[in-house]
C-alpha cells in the first residue's frame, strides 16, 4: 500500500478529481540563485474521481496521469499529505497507466 492509500474514504463530488501533489523540480542558475517557475503546468496521478455530471463523460480514471495548470486547481491537506482538487474539464492531457 502507498502512503495515498487512505485517500479510498473520500469521495469526490460531480466532476471533480484528486489528484496527488508532485514535487518540482528546483531550478538554479549557474550561481546556485533559485528561478522562479516559468509555467503553472504539472502532472499528478489521478486517486478519486468523482460521478460525473449529465452529459458529460470523465476524461480520467483512478490510476491516470494528469496535466494541468495549477493556477485551476486547489491544494488541499487530507491527512497530513497535501493534494490538488481540480475539476476534469481543467486536465490539459492524460497519460494512462
Amino acid at each position: 500500500m502507498t502512503k495515498n492509500s487512505n485517500v479510498s474514504k473520500y469521495k469526490m463530488a460531480n466532476t471533480l478529481i484528486l489528484v496527488t501533489k508532485e514535487k518540482e523540480k528546483e531550478q538554479r542558475t549557474e550561481f546556485g540563485l533559485f528561478l522562479a517557475a516559468k509555467n503553472s503546468m504539472t502532472w499528478g496521478t489521478v486517486l478519486c474521481v468523482g460521478s460525473g455530471e449529465k452529459d458529460y463523460t470523465m476524461n480520467t480514471s483512478v490510476g491516470c496521469r494528469a496535466m494541468f495548470s495549477t493556477l485551476q486547481a486547489t491544494e488541499v491537506t487530507l491527512d497530513g499529505v497535501e493534494y490538488y482538487v481540480l475539476d476534469d474539464k481543467n486536465v490539459i492531457l492524460t497519460e494512462k497507466s
